[in-house]
């Protein structure tokens, strides 16, 4: 691959202009017969340790992010904070857009019948896909007039800011009184089950969150694997207790 990547940078391809820090050549140049693509790799970063002293902070949090909750929050004090996945949603008017959405599709019954009886397009086959095209392409005009004439662009920017807003004010609530001297131990969820198939419970914006945390204090993410049946100091498995 080295001798590949010397031999190609001699010729006639001008490799050094699409390199950056951040991209060199993969030694790899593919083409469709009409159009040729070179490949880049994205260089994997050294992490480095993070060295934490907890002396620095006044406060420190533990939050546990979860479903039904969107997180349980507690410190050394003594003080509790969370957010149930309700309260959030009514914030937000998730609930009230979502129903107001429906009304409108049952006011007009050539929509909603398009609606519940349109195939799926999300599929590798294309007998299907053909299936959604042949139903789609009569009804295309009429769908089209219903979402433009709707004004779904203002709800979803409604929801939007409601949705920064309640974020904004669960950031606040970790930081009144120790501001910028508060450290937060976040829970490194998996959260595999995004729709909530699997849980019947959909899950919150719980990477958001922690992206907002992010911007304003010091955010520790915890692994939560075996936290139950591990000591939380020395790690020891605990039998017939729980931790």
């Amino acid at each position: 691959r080295h001798q590949f990547s010397a031999k190609v940078k001699g010729t006639s391809f001008n490799i050094d202009k699409f390199e950056t820090t951040s991209r060199k050549f993969a030694s790899e140049i593919l083409t469709d017969g009409k159009s040729v693509s070179v490949v880049l790799r994205k260089p994997k970063r050294k992490s480095t340790p993070c060295n934490i002293n907890l002396a620095d902070y006044d406060v420190v949090w533990g939050l546990d992010p979860g479903r039904r909750d969107l997180f349980v929050a507690t410190n050394q004090l003594g003080d509790k904070v969370s957010c149930s996945r309700r309260e959030y949603c009514e914030y937000a008017h998730i609930n009230e857009s979502n129903q107001i959405i429906r009304h409108w599709q049952h006011s007009q019954s050539d929509v909603l019948e398009a609606i519940r009886n349109m195939p799926t397009k999300k599929t590798a086959s294309l007998e299907c896909m053909k299936e959604y095209v042949d139903f789609m392409v009569p009804r295309l005009g009429f769908l089209l007039t219903f979402f433009v004439a709707k004004p779904f662009r203002k709800l979803k920017l409604r929801r939007f800011i409601s949705m920064q807003k309640k974020l904004r004010k669960m950031c606040l609530q970790l930081i009144e009184g120790a501001g910028r001297h508060t450290i937060v131990g976040f829970g490194d969820w998996s959260n595999r089950d995004v729709a909530g198939l699997i849980k019947k419970c959909p899950s919150g914006p719980v990477k958001r969150f922690e992206r907002e945390l992010r911007e304003s204090r010091t955010v520790v993410p915890i692994d939560e694997y075996r936290t139950s049946e591990v000591h939380a100091d020395c790690h020891t498995p605990l039998v017939y207790q729980y931790c």
